[in-house]
């Protein structure tokens, strides 16, 4: 399970830590200068492990993966490449799933002793989607895929021996708003509770925090969102 996740926004990157071995990936879109002389290697849609120290620094790159370019995707302004937004750690350290907005896919890498690479499996979705986050539920193998453009969650059965993810049913975070190219609502982040029985997203643009599969069919859309309003628009990150 990933402990730590650090976010510099779409300009850097993200990075999740694994528990055991002490590993660290960076998912990277436009590195800074200073990653750049330390992966020796720069450019959009890269993924590189690196290992921790034993006090916690980042120290050797062991590995860059380099995401396929598939060209310019439905959103032109969203989806220019390769853009992974975010690295998660599987339970078991076997596997790494990296949502990418840009390719519409959640790429996942196999980890073995100290490498990773792609896995034979890698979970495509509609075009336009935007895949921006995921999570993990506690006790199920399900994760739940966060789409930012089409403002959905993807719910998808998750074989942890292959890293295989099989799509099973997609909700909306808010029914009935725009979304797409058009689109008016972004979400941001996803969170699930520790028992598993509330995942939350948080929708910039409808400035509320939702639960996707929670909502009664005959509940109002304003009954069944924390509206934002009065703590401020853009609701980003939620905490764990």
């Amino acid at each position: 399970m990933s402990a730590i996740f650090a976010h510099w926004g779409a300009l850097f990157g993200s990075i999740g830590i694994s528990s055991s071995p002490r590993q660290v990936v960076w998912g990277c879109r436009n590195p800074p200068s200073h990653v750049r002389r330390l992966r020796l290697k720069a450019g959009d849609g890269e993924v590189a492990l690196f290992q921790l120290t034993v006090e916690g620094r980042i120290s050797t790159c062991l590995q860059v993966q380099v995401s396929e370019s598939l060209g310019v995707g439905v959103n032109k302004e969203r989806q220019e490449g390769p853009h992974p937004h975010m690295v998660h750690f599987d339970g078991p350290n076997q596997h790494l799933l990296v949502p990418d907005l840009g390719l519409d896919r959640v790429m996942v890498y196999k980890l073995d002793h100290g490498s990773m690479s792609p896995a034979e499996h890698h979970l495509p979705l509609a075009p336009g989607s935007g895949p921006r986050h995921l999570a993990f539920h506690p006790e199920l193998n399900v994760v739940y895929v966060l789409n930012e453009l089409l403002s959905t969650v993807m719910a998808c059965h998750y074989d942890a021996a292959s890293g295989e993810l099989t799509p099973t049913e997609a909700r909306p975070t808010v029914p009935g708003a725009p979304v797409g190219v058009q689109g008016q609502t972004f979400p941001a982040a996803i969170r699930i509770s520790g028992d598993g029985k509330f995942l939350y997203a948080s929708n910039r643009g409808h400035d509320s925090i939702s639960d996707p599969w929670q909502r009664p069919k005959n509940l109002r859309n304003d009954a069944w969102n924390l509206d934002m309003g009065l703590l401020g628009a853009g609701p980003d990150e939620l905490g764990q």
